[in-house]
């Protein structure tokens, strides 16, 4: 087809994708169960979007159950995410329209697994362990800089898209203990966006009208990467 596929990391997201256009989580799930971060990413959002009915109904259920079982820290994750995200407290209109309702114990056990699973390294877990930390809305997860800094980037190490783009914003901004660095916040956030993170691609679309979403088979392309947040830096001025 004319697309070099020499990089095997953009080899295998172009496989998840595919993936995710078919629709066949049950795959993807097990590819988030042996370690593919972009896959467990994708899963994350069908799964949160299921958080509805997601323990009776979504595809792979059964196979994140059985690895929960083995202490498998992306089973972890995603299994907390998801009571996090069903169990968490609710406004009215919430509470009618989108979902189980209110369980302590529930939102307290997903809370429990997901700091597990980041200090297993889990990079989702990670992700949202930085954002907790940064936000300090939980009484569970204490406000702490260092904290939300030192998870951020263990997920960005493993290019979770979600910490990628938090982390941009915070080089922009120079906050949550990090010195301000638009480059290094541009071509974050650009990155994210390569990886499909609605709110990076937003972001980047905002502030460059005519930069184009490139295939993902080459997210490894690091010149073109710098190419492009230094178009973002010169077209942000």
């Amino acid at each position: 087809d004319g697309i070099s596929r020499k990089d095997k990391k953009g080899e295998l997201i172009f496989e998840i994708r595919q993936l995710q256009e078919e629709k066949n989580y049950s795959e993807i799930a097990k590819r988030a169960l042996s370690g593919n971060v972009f896959a467990e990413y994708l899963y994350i959002q069908y799964a949160v979007q299921k958080a509805k009915t997601w323990t009776q109904s979504a595809e792979g259920t059964a196979d994140i159950k059985q690895a929960l079982e083995q202490n498998n820290p992306a089973a972890m994750a995603i299994w907390g995410i998801t009571l996090y995200t069903s169990y968490r407290p609710k406004g009215i209109f919430e509470e009618i329209f989108e979902g189980p309702k209110y369980n302590d114990a529930e939102f307290e056990k997903g809370i429990t697994l997901v700091k597990k699973a980041a200090n297993l390294g889990d990079a989702a877990a990670s992700s949202y362990m930085g954002a907790w930390c940064a936000a300090g809305s939980l009484t569970q997860v204490l406000k702490n800089e260092r904290d939300a800094y030192k998870y951020t980037q263990a997920a960005v190490n493993k290019e979770y898209p979600t910490a990628m783009y938090r982390l941009g914003t915070w080089y922009l901004d120079g906050i949550n203990g990090v010195r301000k660095n638009p480059e290094l916040g541009y071509e974050l956030i650009e990155r994210a966006a390569f990886y499909g993170e609605t709110s990076a691609i937003n972001y980047v679309k905002k502030y460059n009208d005519k930069w184009l979403e490139t295939d993902l088979r080459v997210l490894e392309d690091q010149k073109q990467i710098k190419r492009s947040a230094k178009l973002l830096h010169s077209s942000s001025k």
